[in-house]
């Protein structure tokens, strides 16, 4: 690598580091604009070790006449519904767990809307009926509801906000039946019922045959309101009808708080702090290039974190990121003792770089493997912190493999292009009796 090469590349790298962990510890006002930066540290999303949020205990009604086998299918059907459900409303953190005596257990983080969303997932099951009256005719259920979600669509008048709701082949024939007769001038109306209410929440007037989803909107809707009643559908789309047991909404505490948060940063940076010593105790100037690329991985690792909704501040969360700090550690090591072997051995620094990289490669890219590997298994068979644990590692092991092999290799290669010969800044020393060889 030529000089000039070598110096650009340590520019380029010193910006994107600067610039990396700026954005990621510093917030700060937008001039002229009602908006502040949250640097990602900031953004990232702290779950319910560290800042509380709200459960509920919800029983499965049991319909007369049911197997086990055919309500252990139905509750396990109602499971996965509900963590459909939670992730429309981006509640990714929201943990959704099966009690000992059967009945189902949700855990949220705070935020605005947890508890709006857990008392609506208890209010029953969805009913659609063509009166208002709470016995008539049930057309289709939330059972038969597929997918329900707030959209916009472009009519004469602009954009226009409404909820989306998609049906299964049963409700849709059912439907198709019941509006067939629907046009501008003869409307069929539609009542939703939830549970056992003996009033509507929310009418609709339907001035087309419905064919397998229909959208439900009006001039004046907002955005807000069509969220509400897309979620207000889609809560009550659960196999199985579900009732809270005693209060409808309870309070978790954060189980360490802020506090335990800030000493959870501190362990974090001190980490940091003693994987940055090493590098430059051992290595010397190679060890001051690996610092560099140490702070470019945090830079980018904490970005990445923030854009991961699956991914929140909690012991499983620091748990995945403490694994990836040990990780890129680990895999800048090994090309540079690798390194420290062949100079021993007589090989010129230029050279001794190249060979202890190629080296060092098929147990790099071994070690990320099984971290990455790690992390999927985690995320499939765990719940709870571990997934949350499974994102951390997951971007840390891949994250860590691409800085340690395309970073701090540039950065080890622009250094040896102004050192090719003095040994002690790079603290490599030959074997007793050993001559160079090139």
């Amino acid at each position: 690598m030529s000089k000039k090469k070598a110096i650009l590349t340590m520019c380029i790298v010193s910006v994107v580091t600067a610039l990396a962990l700026i954005f990621s510890f510093i917030s700060f006002d937008v001039t002229g604009k009602n908006y502040k930066y949250m640097g990602f540290a900031q953004a990232i999303y702290k779950g319910l070790d560290y800042n509380g949020g709200v459960y509920a205990d919800y029983t499965a009604v049991r319909p007369e006449g049911m197997s086990d086998e055919d309500f252990n299918s139905k509750l396990d059907d109602t499971f996965k519904r509900i963590e459909s459900i939670l992730s429309t409303k981006n509640m990714n953190n929201a943990f959704v767990s099966k009690t000992s005596d059967g009945g189902i257990r949700i855990e949220a983080a705070a935020q605005d809307d947890a508890s709006d969303v857990l008392t609506t997932i208890g209010a029953g099951v969805l009913k659609i009926r063509t009166s208002s009256d709470s016995t008539a005719e049930v057309v289709a259920s939330g059972t038969n509801i597929l997918s329900a979600f707030a959209t916009q669509i472009q009519t004469s008048s602009g954009y226009q906000w409404g909820a989306y709701v998609a049906f299964d082949d049963t409700a849709t024939a059912a439907l198709k039946e019941k509006t067939k007769s629907a046009n501008s001038s003869s409307k069929v109306t539609l009542y939703m019922f939830r549970g056992d209410s003996e009033s509507a929440f929310f009418s609709i007037s339907v001035t087309e045959q419905i064919d397998g989803f229909m959208f439900i909107s009006s001039s004046a809707m907002s955005q807000s309101y069509a969220e509400d009643l897309a979620i207000q559908m889609y809560c009550g789309s659960t196999p199985l009808t579900l009732t809270t047991v005693g209060n409808q909404v309870n309070t978790i505490g954060a189980t360490y708080g802020k506090t335990a948060l800030m000493l959870t940063v501190i362990a974090l940076g001190v980490l940091m702090v003693a994987v940055l010593v090493f590098f430059a105790v051992r290595y010397r100037e190679f060890g001051l290039m690996l610092c560099l690329s140490t702070l470019l991985f945090v830079g980018l690792m904490l970005f990445l974190l923030q854009t991961i909704s699956l991914f929140e501040v909690s012991l499983g969360g620091v748990a995945g990121v403490l694994a990836s700090v040990l990780m890129f550690a680990a895999l800048n090591i090994i090309p540079m003792e690798k390194i420290r072997e062949e100079y021993a051995k007589g090989k010129k620094i230029p050279a001794s770089v190249k060979s202890g990289y190629k080296k060092s490669y098929g147990l790099m890219i071994d070690i990320s493997v099984v971290g990455f590997v790690t992390s999927i298994l985690c995320y499939f068979i765990g719940t709870g912190s571990l997934k949350t644990f499974s994102m951390g590692l997951l971007v840390g092991s891949l994250l860590a493999l691409f800085v340690s092999i395309i970073v701090s290799k540039f950065l080890i290669d622009s250094y040896v292009a102004f050192n090719r010969t003095k040994e002690k800044r790079v603290n490599l020393k030959r074997e007793e009796g050993i001559d160079e060889i090139g």
